[in-house]
């Protein structure tokens, strides 16, 4: 007896996963409940757990991208049921048995002798061509393309080298281009960037002030653990408790206003970019808000975030002022109606920083955000009050 293990569906957005790695290997014996393979999903890594007990057959290699529903392995109760599929396929194999494209079917793939399985091999041909035939032959196949058009031994067709005739060795200077996968995650942030733009009408405004001496004055007070970032987002937090609006979003010609300030940070360590989520921000003190926002920078280098950690932002921020960028315009996210983008520059005298605050136009005016803008300026310039006179 048999049954399959299928690619379950993590959340409601991936139609797709990539396999990371498998945590057994053919022919093993797994129980119930123990972790077989790790997963990576567009928003995090994660174990998956079988859900048989018995000998595993993997169909699956370490680095596929695999649809939601696909099966990843087949499980067997007896391992003599294991090794007969397994020698079934091995004898396919040996005999040139290649599946036609779209089935699974042993009993529709088409039979290739050795040298027309190399042949079309070289030369990228279709195998369903030569659906019906039998045994194919190399002669059967070199009948079949002058027939079809598909093209022959004196055929130029692009398929076979960009105009080189087949089994030619020469072969024009080209442009060579090497492609590379993207991963789910790259998958889901392009999706997800491109769906944030779609329709919106955004501006932004900046405002600058310099930050050295508001740096020196956390640091001797040992508050917001030294760093003005976590200052910017205490600060942040408390003033859109005023301002409703920076936590909505248009859709279908309505504006719909979260009831929390849930603050998006946009992380990207090397690990590939995450917006990890600080919930209920405005509630947190300094010390609380330092502790969160460690913890979920310690779960993003170890691959750890749940989806939990990384969903549910009503407003996200962008910090590259350790990059000495100094002005850049980040993109809002979907479902949010504005994003701040923190700059710096601390090769310049005073350490000046920019605020830039990208807003979709449908929800927010260029006066509201204006008066919001230089409200968190003046906030940040009362922890040095010689700045702000």
């Amino acid at each position: 007896m048999k049954s399959d293990f299928l690619l379950p569906r993590e959340n409601i957005v991936d139609e797709e996963m990539t396999i990371i790695r498998w945590y057994v290997k053919n022919r093993d014996f797994v129980e119930k409940e123990k972790k077989i393979l790790e997963v990576e999903t567009s928003k995090t890594v994660l174990d998956l757990v079988c859900e048989e007990t018995g000998f595993i057959h993997c169909l699956v290699k370490e680095g596929d991208t695999v649809s939601v529903g696909s099966v990843l392995a087949t499980f067997y109760s007896d391992l003599l049921e294991l090794e007969a599929d397994l020698e079934k396929i091995k004898l396919n194999k040996q005999r040139g048995s290649i599946p036609i494209k779209g089935s699974s079917d042993a009993h529709q793939s088409i039979h290739f002798s050795k040298a027309a399985k190399e042949y079309i091999e070289t030369n990228n041909i279709d195998a369903n061509l030569f659906e019906g035939h039998g045994l194919v032959t190399t002669q059967i196949i070199k009948q079949v393309l002058g027939k079809s058009g598909k093209g022959n031994e004196s055929n130029t067709d692009s398929q076979f080298g960009f105009g080189v005739p087949v089994g030619s060795k020469t072969k024009p200077d080209q442009l060579k281009l090497k492609s590379k996968k993207i991963s789910a995650s790259k998958k889901l942030e392009i999706s997800l960037l491109e769906s944030g733009q779609a329709g919106n009408i955004n501006s932004s405004l900046t405002v600058q002030f310099k930050s050295e001496k508001i740096r020196e004055v956390i640091n001797e007070r040992g508050t917001f653990n030294g760093q003005i970032f976590i200052l910017i987002l205490f600060e942040l937090s408390r003033l859109l408790e005023e301002f409703p609006a920076f936590m909505a979003y248009y859709e279908k010609e309505s504006i719909y206003y979260y009831d929390r300030i849930n603050i998006g940070i946009a992380m990207d360590m090397e690990k590939g970019l995450k917006v990890v989520v600080i919930n209920n921000a405005n509630h947190l003190s300094n010390i609380q808000l330092t502790e969160v926002l460690t913890s979920k920078g310690i779960k993003y280098l170890e691959d750890k975030l749940s989806i939990d950690d990384i969903t549910g932002g009503t407003i996200t921020v962008s910090d590259l002022s350790n990059d000495g960028i100094m002005y850049f315009q980040p993109l809002i996210n979907k479902k949010q109606s504005a994003i701040l983008g923190i700059g710096g520059d601390e090769s310049i005298d005073g350490f000046p920083m920019s605020l830039t605050l990208v807003f979709d136009h449908r929800v927010l005016t260029g006066r509201e955000v204006s008066i919001f803008i230089n409200k968190l300026k003046n906030r940040l310039l009362s922890y040095a009050p010689d700045l702000s006179r």
